[in-house]
């Protein structure tokens, strides 16, 4: 069969945004590969590509008579540009991993391609400080925090990520954590933070990828917040580096602390609002109320 008919093989790394998708791309680049090239832009896009890339023609998916030419488009700059950036992958020329923040839906771009994902989860009220901060950074973004997690807790998620279709926190894990057609592993970032290693080789069997502790611990070491942060750095110096298709400002970074300590970070009134609207999004989660 030519290859431009082959079949694509797709596994994601789903998640709502600020749960440490860029993270565990860098992650997942350096348990496969074992090594840095020393770009910001080449390293977490070698193993897992950024699915927005193609922001723009995604709309389109929602209607029948266009997505396939979407979907064509995408196979061909995976098939071109992506296979050329990671040179060998162990799984065939034919599989990819690409990042999604889309909840899980017939109109989820190449989802008849999709055999995988990866679902990370992390606590709404970090998601959504770190929503505010990346919101900030660029420029889309000038309330007081408070004023913003009045929001998010109000409506589920940011409205803008709503509006997108990346839907509310809990429409987007449900999404994809009920489904039957995907097979789903669901990593918290909380554990990822503090097992990196074990999470880590967890999510590469998963994706049927060589693992080995030594491989993880490797990882983990060259994916350390203060080695991507000069990696960010050097990028910004060079003026190549971007957030998706926005430009960015020095208000902020797209690698933060990567906090999981909850009741120091919003105040009091937050938490109130919070614990009064979401007991139930939260038992469903798993998460014990704060």
């Amino acid at each position: 069969m030519p290859e431009a008919q082959q079949k694509l093989s797709i596994d994601w790394i789903a998640s709502y945004p600020r749960s440490g998708n860029t993270w565990t791309r860098f992650l997942l680049t350096y348990a496969v590969f074992g090594e840095s090239a020393g770009d910001w832009n080449i390293d977490v896009n070698r193993a897992c590509v950024d699915a927005h890339y193609w922001a723009p023609s995604l709309p389109m998916c929602r209607n029948p008579e266009y997505r396939a030419g979407v979907e064509a488009s995408m196979a061909q700059e995976l098939r071109t540009g992506v296979r050329n950036l990671r040179k060998h992958w162990p799984l065939g020329d034919q599989h990819y991993i690409l990042k999604t923040h889309f909840k899980l839906s017939e109109e989820h771009p190449l989802l008849r391609e999709t055999n995988r994902a990866v679902y990370l989860l992390r606590h709404p009220l970090l998601v959504a400080r770190s929503s505010h901060a990346f919101y900030t950074m660029l420029g889309f973004e000038s309330r007081p925090l408070d004023i913003y997690l009045e929001e998010f807790i109000d409506h589920g998620g940011d409205p803008r990520m709503i509006a997108q279709g990346f839907g509310t926190w809990a429409e987007n894990r449900k999404s994809w954590l009920t489904s039957d057609r995907v097979e789903v592993l669901e990593v918290r970032f909380e554990d990822l933070r503090s097992d990196t290693p074990g999470q880590l080789t967890k999510m590469l069997d998963f994706l049927g990828l060589e693992s080995s502790t030594a491989r993880a611990e490797t990882a983990a070491q060259l994916a350390s917040q203060d080695r991507l942060s000069a990696l960010e750095e050097d990028a910004r110096n060079r003026g190549a580096f971007s957030a998706g298709n926005h430009e960015v400002s020095d208000q902020g970074r797209t690698i933060n602390k990567g906090l999981i300590d909850i009741q120091d970070q919003v105040s009091p009134d937050a938490l109130a609002r919070f614990r009064s609207t979401w007991a139930e999004v939260m038992g469903e989660a798993g998460y014990p109320m704060p």
